[in-house]
């Protein structure tokens, strides 16, 4: 599932896929990593993230971690997982949303899709934390949800998706 912003022109400027997987393989191999320690399963893989240069750094992809968030706080997903370039600056957020941290096993990763001048971290978001996490992404959003108009089929699709009900503002 790919959730996206679009601007005023309905010009797409940033964008962020979840998938839905029920194995660890599966996560090993849409993330291109092997992982050192089992993940409870099912879990939603949160990545592809980008957004237009022009419109970085004004949180549009932590409005969409925010929605995967609370897309999942009722759903069966048991973890929500991500991949992250050890150093960048979103980590210490990402702690704070209650991510917890291991080094990743690159060693068989395709150096042609993948920056790999720096360690990868594989970053798990337990259920237990949706609730807190969704609270802490909330309050630390540069622009508010309010702010954002929903398109119609977004809800259904997160439902069919995930098979919950979430309200999105």
């Amino acid at each position: 599932l790919v959730l996206y912003i679009a601007n005023e022109q309905d010009v797409i400027i940033a964008s962020m896929r979840g998938s839905l997987v029920q194995d660890q393989r599966s996560i090993e191999n849409l993330l291109d990593i092997r992982l050192f320690s089992p993940v409870e399963l099912p879990v939603l893989i949160i990545d592809r993230a980008t957004t237009l240069i022009q419109y970085r750094r004004r949180g549009l992809s932590a409005v969409m971690r925010c929605l995967f968030i609370r897309a999942c706080k009722d759903s069966h997903v048991k973890n929500i997982v991500i991949t992250v370039n050890d150093g960048v600056s979103r980590i210490p957020h990402l702690k704070e949303l209650g991510f917890v941290f291991e080094k990743a096993d690159t060693s068989k990763r395709d150096q042609i899709f993948f920056n790999n001048t720096s360690d990868v971290l594989f970053g798990a978001l337990h259920c237990s934390r949706f609730p807190g996490a969704e609270e802490i992404a909330l309050k630390n959003l540069k622009t508010p949800l309010i702010h954002f108009s929903f398109d119609e089929q977004l809800e259904d699709q997160l439902i069919k998706y995930l098979g919950k009900t979430m309200p999105l503002t």
